[in-house]
């Protein structure tokens, strides 16, 4: 349905809607809402009407009618982490490109002293 799993969409369109009361109390209109307001981006009619065609379709074979407590538990504390180890590896990234920069300025430097 999502290319990733833990895209900011899929995993705000869980949160919103963990529960069955929240999945079944959506007509095709609440739930391009709900794609909208998860996206929290600007996206066409289309994308989103493709998108709940697909929540539609895996929600009509989906063979659970209940999430467990603990399950629902497990994935509501998923839904804290993830955004968190996300954030986490934006800064390390960041980190690590400015570290790759400095030393790819002071070897040019030794380089050009050297010659």
């Amino acid at each position: 349905m999502f290319k990733d799993l833990f895209s900011k969409t899929s995993l705000n369109l869980l949160d919103m809607y963990l529960s069955q009361k929240g999945i079944q109390s959506r007509d095709e209109e609440g739930w391009i809402q709900a794609v909208k307001e998860a996206t929290r981006a600007s996206r066409s009619e289309a994308w989103m009407k493709r998108k709940v065609d697909h929540l539609k379709t895996a929600l009509i074979q989906n063979p659970v009618t209940h999430v467990p407590f603990g399950l629902e538990t497990a994935l509501r504390s998923l839904l804290v982490v993830v955004p968190e180890f996300q954030l986490q590896l934006t800064k390390l990234e960041k980190t690590i490109l400015e570290l790759f920069e400095m030393i790819l300025r002071k070897y040019s430097y030794w380089r050009l002293y050297l010659v």
